[in-house]
């Protein structure tokens, strides 16, 4: 399937981060413009005078996700679908970090579910199923993060609440979402708790990691059987059968 990667609200985020919107083009350029072939990239602290005080002042890895737009070579008019998550993860032992990567000076940049690799990327290929299944259905699909950047400690204090908030508020002003479906506890605490204003409808559904498989078990136990599992297929025949006729 033929996907393209777009970037509707770079500027959104130079503002949020202190950066100027050349250096986030230049950024979004280097991690891809086409599904399944971009790769993480890096850049000096230094150039984004907003980050929060436990990225710069951290030694640990830490990273920040673009929020991304998915959609096929159609021009077709389609709805768009804003998928919500949590924020994004940085894993020190990932061999595909960039190569050179300093924590204590640099920030590694990616995208939402690692985008950027597609199905090629260990343990986000229900994702990515996911997502084609919604461009499939002839729509685009917005992914972002109700938190944009990631460090092991310190990154939910109440002032970088509030600047998170007011950012993915901007987003659904700037985007318009038909749809916005919510992945997990984090997402729907956030968009309940914050009152963000949207005409879009709302969807809710588990995170598909395995990290939320005991919810799943009992999505999944209503939906079918009791004792239903937390299986791949399982997850992606609910995703298809109950969550993208709603989108």
């Amino acid at each position: 399937m033929s996907i393209n990667l777009s970037y509707p609200t770079l500027n959104l985020i130079a503002n949020y981060f202190g950066a100027s919107q050349t250096l986030m083009s230049q950024i979004s350029t280097h991690i891809g413009t086409q599904y399944e072939n971009g790769q993480f990239t890096k850049g000096a602290k230094a150039a984004f005078s907003s980050l929060p005080n436990s990225i710069n002042n951290g030694t640990t890895i830490s990273g920040i996700d673009l929020p991304v737009m998915l959609s096929d070579n159609v021009d077709a008019p389609k709805k768009t679908v804003l998928i919500l998550g949590q924020d994004p993860l940085r894993d020190p032992h990932d061999l595909m970090l960039p190569s050179g990567y300093n924590a204590a000076t640099e920030v590694v940049f990616g995208l939402p579910y690692a985008v950027q690799f597609g199905k090629k990327y260990k343990g986000v290929k229900l994702y990515h199923l996911m997502f084609e299944d919604i461009i499939r259905a002839s729509k685009s699909v917005y992914l972002t993060d109700a938190y944009k950047f990631w460090i092991k400690v310190g990154r939910k204090t109440k002032s970088v609440k509030q600047l998170a908030v007011q950012l993915l508020q901007n987003e659904i002003n700037s985007v318009k979402p038909d749809s916005i479906l919510l992945w997990g506890k984090s997402a729907n605490a956030m968009f309940t708790k914050f009152h963000l204003r949207t005409n879009a409808n709302i969807v809710s559904m588990p995170h598909p990691s395995g990290a939320a498989n005991g919810e799943w078990k009992k999505v999944l136990s209503g939906a079918y059987s009791a004792g239903s599992k937390a299986t791949f297929d399982n997850k992606i025949k609910y995703f298809i059968g109950n969550i993208l006729p709603q989108l």
